[in-house]
């Protein structure tokens, strides 16, 4: 049981170390804990990150060329996902250059559980990739049937289609990371 003596000690450091008070440093203590930032709440973006997703986004959409804006929602999707995937890739290389001890056990053992973690996270990302694809490929055979059918409207062999609507597109899973 501490003395009144060391409690009123305690109190007079605890008034001298009252933590950081500039907002960078504040900033910079809110990422202390911070080990990959795969499913942090917030972002946190590095000039290299938006650089890297707007040059994925932008050869996405020059490779898919997008028409409306379904196909591009999708197009962002598959460009978040691939994003997603090399960020993950990122977090596991920094997970195996964190400084150990020399007494330390193997990296990949010490980290064993984290891997796991992240691998996960890129099945994940992998298979949001794959279904926004496989999305996009849908939408746009489907918008070239009907293109098709409006050229062909002329042609009387051309069996009629109906107008039907494109099928639904998920586009929330690639752009929630909360």
């Amino acid at each position: 049981m501490p003395s009144q003596r060391q409690i009123a000690a305690n109190r007079l450091n605890a008034q001298k170390s009252t933590g950081p008070r500039t907002p960078e440093g504040k900033a910079r203590s809110s990422r202390n804990a911070l080990k990959h930032g795969v499913h942090s709440r917030r972002l946190t973006f590095t000039t290299d990150d938006v650089l890297g997703l707007r040059a994925s986004l932008a050869a996405h959409r020059a490779e898919f060329r997008p028409v409306g804006p379904r196909e591009h929602a999708v197009v962002l999707q598959i460009a978040v996902a691939e994003w997603g995937c090399r960020r993950q890739r990122s977090a596991e290389t920094a997970l195996f250059n964190q400084p150990s001890a020399a007494d330390d056990v193997d990296p990949f053992l010490r980290n064993l559980s984290a891997l796991n973690h992240l691998t996960r996270v890129e099945s994940r990302f992998h298979r949001l990739y794959l279904r926004a694809l496989n999305n996009l490929h849908r939408l746009q055979k489907s918008r070239r049937r009907r293109e098709k059918h409006n050229n062909d409207k002329t042609n009387p062999i051309a069996p009629p289609l109906p107008d039907s609507p494109d099928p639904p597109v998920d586009a929330s899973p690639a752009l929630r990371y909360e």
